[in-house]
């Protein structure tokens, strides 16, 4: 409906194309995932991590695609692409270091992470869930506007 009227109003025309990109692989560890798996909720509820503290995520009913839609959002500077081939839902607790240390430039850390009890989430989240983030190069969908025009008075 939001679309219809957007068209209808500004004279929106949009489109989607792939575009390649540097892209973080969510992929599964060696050793194989740890997570619980679990049923979907009987009421399709979507998956939701729940924040318990600073750095500390409880993820309930997630799916791989949802952890990687999170993780794209933390501020990496790269989309995450879900490349685990796991299908499931999953409960799962995350600890980690909210914050990059400055002498890390990438995801494998040689430096102490900010927080010396909760290692950066790259690490935790191998080390937590047997999974990883690999840099790579990938596709991302686009939003691209065509067109739009200054809607006209009432």
């Amino acid at each position: 409906m939001l679309r219809n009227l957007l068209a209808d109003r500004f004279k929106l025309h949009v489109q989607t194309e792939d575009h390649g990109q540097p892209i973080y692989a969510l992929v599964v560890a060696k050793g194989g995932p740890k997570l619980t798996p679990v049923d979907p909720p009987a009421d399709d509820r979507a998956g939701f991590m729940e924040p318990h503290a600073a750095g500390v995520e409880v993820g309930h009913h997630v799916g791989m695609r949802a952890l990687a839609l999170y993780l794209s959002n933390l501020g990496f500077g790269r989309p995450v692409q879900d490349q685990t081939g796991l299908t499931g839902n999953y409960d799962f607790t995350l600890a980690y270091s909210p914050m990059r240390p400055a002498s890390s430039a990438s995801p494998d850390e040689s430096a102490a992470p900010s927080d010396a009890a909760r290692p950066f989430i790259f690490t935790a989240i191998q080390e937590q869930l047997c999974l990883k983030l690999e840099p790579t190069k990938g596709t991302v969908q686009r939003i691209v506007v065509d067109h739009v025009e200054r809607p006209s008075e009432n």
